[in-house]
């Protein structure tokens, strides 16, 4: 039987990354509030992306891939498990039974991706472990896993029109692997931050295309 709660609940659950170079804004706590405020049919999942360290680490090219893989997720972890010490009323997690539980305690999870990666790896259509796939195509293969939807929070100046995941992959926004990840997404979405209004992201999440776009201006008199 559901609870009011989860009866209350009429969309996909949604995982939500949060990028990395985003999480120094002093205002990025209030903003994504000002989102999940306005997501409230939706149980949303976070996780953040490496942030600068990634970058740094790729560029001084001193491992393998694979230990830079595992390494790079182990960054993640780590900033994810900070957003989660940071943001209100949060509370981080290791798989989607502990998402699950925080939903009914009315908490947000964040959730740290290692532990799902490594049972994962057991499947025949795992993540590869190179330079292509980064915290975009890990966030698109949980949200895939779990039926979920996803949204990608950037820092980036995006297109204003609809353009080809391919296209994304060459001006950097997204990784080499994400044009493959996300073709087993239902819906998904694409925003930059700062930029736009979040209450405008919004209205406009859940429109099903098959590229990303930016955000649609709210129409006059739309509440």
């Amino acid at each position: 039987m559901k609870t009011k709660r989860q009866a209350s609940k009429k969309h996909r659950p949604l995982v939500i990354k949060v990028g990395g170079s985003l999480l120094h804004l002093k205002a990025l706590v209030s903003e994504l509030q000002q989102l999940l405020d306005g997501l409230e049919q939706h149980e949303v999942i976070l996780l953040t992306g490496g942030g600068p360290a990634v970058k740094a680490l790729r560029k001084l090219n001193a491992l393998s891939e694979e230990a830079a893989h595992w390494h790079c997720i182990k960054l993640m972890g780590d900033l994810t498990r900070s957003m989660s010490e940071t943001f209100p009323n949060s509370v981080a997690v290791t798989s989607w039974p502990e998402a699950e539980a925080a939903w009914q305690a009315d908490r947000y999870p964040w959730f740290i991706v290692e532990p799902f990666l490594r049972a994962d790896d057991k499947a025949k259509d795992h993540l590869p472990h190179n330079w292509d796939v980064s915290s975009d195509s890990i966030a698109v293969h949980l949200a895939t896993r779990h039926q979920a939807d996803l949204l990608l929070i950037k820092a980036c100046e995006l297109p204003k029109r609809k353009i080809l995941t391919k296209s994304l992959v060459e001006r950097g926004i997204v990784d080499a692997y994400f044009p493959k990840a996300v073709k087993k997404l239902k819906q998904w979405k694409l925003v930059n931050l700062p930029g736009g209004t979040l209450q405008e992201i919004a209205l406009d999440l859940f429109e099903s295309e098959p590229a990303a776009s930016a955000p649609r201006k709210r129409p006059r008199g739309r509440r």
